[in-house]
């Protein structure tokens, strides 16, 4: 069967839309061989992938993080004593997912997905880094990779994570790289067929963005979608708009798209 890549984009909690696509496609029973994420997109494909949860019960995970919860985690890891003791409770959530994370691995998927890569920008290379399933990763862990990838620099990063062979200063990898479509082409993932999910807030459309560091014959083989979330916040987020961000991901994957995806993936309605 052809190979179809998920590529989940960065946005911060406008990323929750991407959940509403995920969803729809589950939904549709279409076949997802592997999942590039960066960003709040890392955070997606690691839960669904690594830890295993399905697209409803990470609708219902992430409709309890808000900015609070977000920012008293970033403030528990403070170098000044008294801050990180204050925020330590209200932290605890995020901290029991984070454990839920540390048990997962690049190599035990769930949901018949084969791969998942994760991007994060190295402030030490000055370049992003790939980790993914079916390469050594410098020892680095799937929970390492999801973290730095979605550490936004000056609340949750860099993340400091001493390799096998490298030392690394990681974080938000959608800083160097927003939607990294053209990885989910190249190996390990090799994908056939790429269903983007851009929720950045450039208004140029995904393909226009994406075509100087595109071949041309893949651009015949890749979908953008872009759910209407451009109002969200990234770091900020109102109570109850994760359920408009969720419908705004499903409503973006239309009826032609499907039909498209059937097509190439060879999938009867």
């Amino acid at each position: 069967m052809p190979r179809l890549a998920l590529v989940l984009g960065a946005g911060g909690f406008r990323g929750r839309a991407s959940l509403g696509v995920l969803r729809r496609l589950r939904a549709e029973s279409i076949p997802i061989d592997s999942i590039v994420g960066v960003s709040a997109g890392a955070l997606i494909a690691g839960y669904h992938a690594g830890v295993g949860w399905d697209a409803d019960e990470c609708i219902a995970q992430v409709s309890r993080l808000g900015s609070r919860m977000l920012l008293a985690y970033g403030v528990s890891h403070s170098r000044i004593p008294l801050l990180a003791r204050l925020a330590w409770p209200s932290a605890e959530p995020v901290r029991r997912w984070v454990e839920l994370l540390d048990a997962a691995s690049f190599d035990r998927l769930h949901h018949g997905l084969r791969a998942i890569g994760v991007l994060a920008y190295d402030l030490n290379s000055k370049k992003v880094v790939l980790f993914a399933t079916g390469q050594e990763n410098d020892g680095v862990t799937i929970s390492q990779a999801v973290r730095a990838s979605a550490a936004v620099p000056f609340l949750l990063g860099p993340v400091r994570i001493r390799g096998r062979e490298h030392e690394y200063r990681l974080l938000d990898g959608g800083v160097a790289d927003a939607m990294p479509v053209s990885v989910a082409f190249a190996p390990p993932f090799s994908a056939d067929f790429v269903l983007a999910v851009d929720i950045t807030r450039d208004p140029r459309p995904g393909l226009r963005r994406l075509m100087p560091g595109l071949r041309e014959d893949r651009s015949e083989r890749l979908i953008v979608v872009r759910p209407r979330v451009a109002s969200g916040g990234t770091i900020f987020t109102r109570r109850g708009s994760v359920r408009w961000q969720v419908r705004a991901g499903e409503e973006c994957v239309t009826p032609e798209v499907i039909a498209q995806l059937r097509g190439w993936l060879r999938v009867p309605a």
